[in-house]
């Protein structure tokens, strides 16, 4: 392989994590045999200041992850690989990594050390919700278009069309959609 894209996943596969995974497939169908691509899924755990005598002192350090975290990145980097497998790319052009930490710093910090030629990540949108919730914690694909040392794709997951289902929609094959989770 002459290049690779690292893929940010999301332990939850969410609508937009799916599409960014649907946009890769498309990009490694185009650049066959060329191309591989990195699924990396980041657990987000909270950090611990060390404390010692009642005063805080050095650096915050993380906690760890803890089963249900490990089982669900697993279970999700499983799913994305799976799909692609069955879209027809090549399992040695695939490869997956689980990382713990925050999910922006810990992509930014793998594109760097694999030396990938692009970082690509799903966004969730524009929706009030979304506004909100990036007002209170912030963004992880802003904090990586600040952070990153190689080019970002952000691919931003279309609008979905009201079919009265409420459901979330992953392909399960090139061109085809069907209805997973609720």
């Amino acid at each position: 392989m002459d290049r690779r894209l690292l893929l940010g996943i999301d332990l939850r596969l969410s609508p937009a994590t799916q599409h960014a995974l649907c946009e890769a497939f498309e990009l490694l169908e185009l650049c066959s045999p060329y191309l591989g691509l990195i699924l990396l899924t980041v657990i987000p755990v909270p950090y611990a200041a060390s404390s010692c005598s009642g005063s805080l002192r050095g650096s915050p350090r993380p906690l760890p992850p803890t089963i249900e975290q490990q089982t669900a990145a697993v279970r999700a980097l499983r799913k994305a690989r799976t799909a692609l497998q069955q879209w027809g790319i090549a399992p040695e052009r695939l490869e997956a990594l689980i990382r713990v930490g925050i999910p922006a710093d810990e992509l930014v910090r793998a594109a760097k050390e694999l030396q990938v030629d692009c970082l690509l990540l799903g966004s969730r949108g524009n929706s009030l919700g979304q506004w909100v919730r990036r007002m209170l914690t912030g963004s992880t694909t802003r904090r990586v278009l600040r952070l990153a040392s190689c080019p970002v794709m952000i691919v931003a997951h279309p609008r979905p069309q009201r079919q009265g289902t409420g459901r979330a929609a992953m392909r399960s094959s090139p061109g085809s959609w069907v209805a997973v989770g609720s």
